[in-house]
């Protein structure tokens, strides 16, 4: 948990100094919504296309061929 938690600081402290987001005692504003949007867009498709080359065929996207049953 160590290392999630240390990547977790670094992605906070670069937002923050992109100025997308502000902390204060315990809590997260976004500053920036747009732009927080953009980012988690980027990651989200990066996380997705990792998943598609390391475990395709154990999550299948699409139906497989075949007849369909009614």
């Amino acid at each position: 948990m160590a290392k999630a938690s240390c990547y977790t600081s670094r992605v906070i402290q670069a937002f923050k100094a992109e100025g997308v987001l502000e902390t204060r005692r315990g809590s997260i504003l976004i500053r920036n919504r747009e732009a927080l949007r953009i980012r988690a867009c980027l990651c989200n498709e990066s996380v997705k296309n990792h998943f598609e080359e390391v475990l395709r065929g154990v999550y299948p996207t699409e139906e497989p061929p075949g007849p369909k049953i009614s």
